[in-house]
């Protein structure tokens, strides 16, 4: 079985741009492999569509109709879907594939509002149910979509909507699946662009329409963390030199250090070296008046610059390993300058903006750079954010730095700065300075920046400064603020698997991802055999994408590192059977501190069923002084009632941490099926009534294969009697379930087990 993707477009159509400028980009960076199949030079062949995935890549792929499909065409591409082959269309023009919409009004008019749909799916699960988006903001204060009046055809459903048209369509009809897009404006910069929260509509697209099993080779999530005009030594670090390093350390955490060799002092040096031969932070030369146009060394030439490098050393005790990965002071980098990295030892460069140009640092309308994944031959402007906007344009770069200067190194350039959540980074310039003693403002900022990069299969990357001549970031955060801040992100990372490396690791592995794919994929017997193509520093991780019992789940296999052209087997290990699976909401979460009142809680998450099941446990996450009576409810929100009988649990002196309770009886849910789950604080004794928490712990979304608890599910109330209901900072109570998928025949067994333990009068859901 052939497991790469077909792609179909036309070379001479009109249209071909969108598919060269927008999809093909977004299909790259999703790692799908594929075959393309241009119709301007070739008819479709049966063995074009021996796939598990189709993809009509843009509008009018007939030409105007110099490139008509043919009966046979369209009779191949039936009996693939026929066959179980998925489909993602972005053509509307006359497809053999009949589209998921009817048009009702056919005039395009401005859209300038997308709302999702309130009803749980795969490809929207990472957004709040109804939740809205509005396409004009400060940068862009005039986007619309131009869409005509539209309506879903029988058996399709809309997931997105522009105003009240729907815009992504949906249809599931026998083992076949259908996505159609009815527009792609979407992707462009003038409407609003990648890295900007809707990029995992289109990868999660594919991955739910294509037949299993299905496989990408793409970015995993890393969390890496890049600290600009570093100094170590300032405001509430001056006695406790990098300290805030340490602190990030024992979450995994190793940053990059791009130090102010000005202003930095020799003890602070001293700690960076030891961190660096620890293997606990990366650092490299960042500036403030060494590399740039504007921010220029005393002697801008290339001998000026490499002299006061080298005297730098000199007055430190010598050179020490150096990050390969640069960045200069408001991304200024003369010509100059560019010429001395490979001296460095710079392999990567952050640059958002073309080389001897003032970066960031000449004005407001320095044109950023033109280069890939997503503003190849693409201009624009940027702004420079840190001069006061609290909204700006993200931005992702993972492409060769290519540059006008004479006798320029061959350098990789990568940078993910998601700017929108914040104006320019984690924290912002202009806030006052309340800003670095808000925990829970902090970690929601961070928890967002990383889940979107995450989301948009870019370098996972936090980003912010920790110190300059202004006073300001990191060095004004006192440690246990900035531990609960860090110990907060990563808790809400936990959900996911989440790869914890510098930021000269994951640049090489963006490298890697840049130089090399997948050529064809077959499957044989459980066995995978790749075909990959180009090199591979470092290895690399193929996902697996499989479903059962409509679940889909994914497993990870590692690619070793490659230099040439190779092929390379795997034999699959059957993730896709989901009978007798067991989930639960929490995973690797962690409360960051312990709540109290002076009177008993109630605590809860609220929560949807993806798949058919039964809760089997209770969990909470007991923290000292938590022992004793608790009193647990399993409530329906559809029906308005619990669905057991509230049940005492007892929880023995010294069983702190997370602690389950069997139930008496399975409860039943059904797909789509909404639950809180609530569970008091102590009831007995005295107070104080203790509780586990993380503010913002619910910032985003938990997904799991067979879980959802959206944004907000962390629930309370001040009564203990009362069933949870109030949010306050997103909060996260620790309160959670044990559910088991299972089948028919497991559903009608679990439900006459229930039926047989019900208390006398008891009604069981439905």
């Amino acid at each position: 079985m052939n497991l790469t993707a077909t792609i179909i477009v036309n070379s001479a159509s009109p249209n071909y741009n969108d598919y060269s400028g927008f999809t093909q980009p977004y299909l790259k960076q999703s790692g799908v492999p594929l075959r393309t199949v241009d119709r301007s030079a070739q008819r479709l062949r049966e063995q074009d569509l021996d796939t598990p995935l189709i993809v009509l890549a843009h509008r009018n792929l007939t030409a105007d109709g110099q490139s008509a499909w043919s009966e046979e065409e369209g009779r191949l591409l039936r009996q693939a879907q026929a066959d179980g082959v998925g489909v993602v269309s972005f053509d509307d023009c006359d497809s053999p594939i009949a589209p998921l919409f009817q048009i009702h009004s056919p005039e395009p008019a401005p859209r300038t509002t997308l709302r999702f749909t309130n009803k749980p799916h795969y490809i929207t699960l990472n957004h709040a149910l109804g939740e809205p988006l509005n396409l004009q903001n400060e940068v862009l204060p005039e986007a619309a979509l131009q869409v005509a009046g539209l309506e879903a055809i029988a058996g399709a459903e809309a997931l997105l909507y522009a105003d009240d048209i729907p815009y992504l369509f949906v249809k599931s009809e026998g083992s076949a699946r259908s996505v159609q897009w009815a527009g792609m404006e979407w992707m462009q910069p003038h409407v609003r662009g990648p890295v900007w929260g809707l990029d995992d509509l289109f990868y999660r697209s594919l991955i739910w329409a294509a037949r299993k099993p299905f496989v990408v080779r793409s970015m995993p999530r890393f969390f890496t963390l890049r600290v600009d005009d570093c100094v170590g030594d300032h405001g509430c670090y001056q006695n406790q030199v990098f300290e805030w390093v340490d602190i990030a350390n024992r979450y995994g955490i190793k940053p990059w250090l791009g130090f102010f060799h000005e202003t930095i002092s020799e003890p602070a040096v001293i700690r960076m070296v030891e961190l660096v031969a620890e293997g606990n932070a990366t650092a490299q030369f960042h500036g403030v008046n060494l590399f740039g146009t504007y921010y220029a060394n005393g002697d801008s030439s290339e001998e000026g610059i490499g002299q006061t490098i080298e005297q730098w050393f000199e007055r430190h005790g010598g050179s020490f390993p150096l990050s390969s990965y640069f960045i200069p002071h408001a991304y200024d980098l003369s010509a100059e300058a560019l010429r001395i990295l490979p001296e460095l030892g710079v392999k990567f460069v952050g640059m958002p903006y073309p080389a001897n140009t003032g970066g960031g640092a000449k004005n407001r309308f320095n044109p950023w750079l033109q280069a890939g994944p997503f503003r190849t031959g693409l201009e624009g402007v940027d702004g420079t954010p840190w001069t006061g906007s609290t909204y700006a344009r993200p931005l992702y770069y993972a492409d060769w730095y290519e540059t006008s200067v004479e006798g320029a190194p061959e350098l990789f350039n990568v940078v993910s700065e998601v700017r929108d959540v914040n104006g320019y980074e984690w924290f912002n310039y202009v806030a006052d300075s309340s800003q670095y003693s808000d925990v829970a403002g902090a970690i929601r900022r961070g928890t967002l920046i990383l889940r979107r990069c995450h989301d948009s299969l870019v370098l996972g990357n936090l980003f912010t400064h920790e110190d300059s001549w202004r006073g300001k970031f990191i060095a004004n955060i006192a440690p246990e603020h900035w531990e609960q801040m860090i110990a907060g992100i990563v808790s809400n990372m936990a959900s996911e698997p989440v790869r914890y490396t510098t930021m000269d690791e994951a640049a090489e592995y963006v490298l890697a991802l840049h130089q090399s794919a997948i050529g064809k994929v077959e499957l044989t017997g459980g066995v995978l055999d790749l075909q990959l193509e180009g090199t591979s520093s470092c290895s690399t991780e193929l996902t697996v994408y499989e479903e059962s019992l409509g679940v889909i789940r994914s497993s990870t296999y590692s690619i070793d590192p490659f230099v040439t052209d190779i092929t390379m087997s795997f034999k699959l290990e059957g993730a896709n059977d989901m009978q007798g699976w067991e989930e639960t909401l929490y995973t690797g979460q962690f409360p960051i501190c312990t709540g109290q009142a002076d009177h008993p809680m109630s605590l809860g998450t609220r929560f949807i069923a993806l798949a058919a099941g039964a809760i089997v446990k209770a969990r909470l996450y007991v923290p000292e002084g938590d022992e004793g009576l608790h009193l647990v409810r399993v409530w329906g929100v559809r029906e308005g009632r619990d669905l057991i009988p509230p049940v005492e649990w007892v929880i023995p002196i010294g069983m702190t941490g997370w602690q389950e309770l069997d139930l008496t009886a399975p409860v039943h849910l059904t797909v789509g099926q909404e639950v809180i789950v609530a569970i008091t604080t102590r009831l007995d004794g005295e107070g104080p009534y203790r509780y586990a928490e993380t503010p913002e712990g619910f910032s985003i979304p938990i997904v799991g294969d067979a879980l959802l608890a959206s944004a907000g599910a962390g629930l309370y109330a001040v009564d203990s009697n009362e069933l949870p209901a109030l949010v306050r900072e997103n909060g996260s109570y620790f309160r959670d379930i044990v559910f088991q998928v299972g089948n028919d025949q497991q559903l009608i067994a679990l439900k006459n087990d229930r039926k047989e333990l019900a208390m006398p009068g008891w009604i069981p859901s439905t």
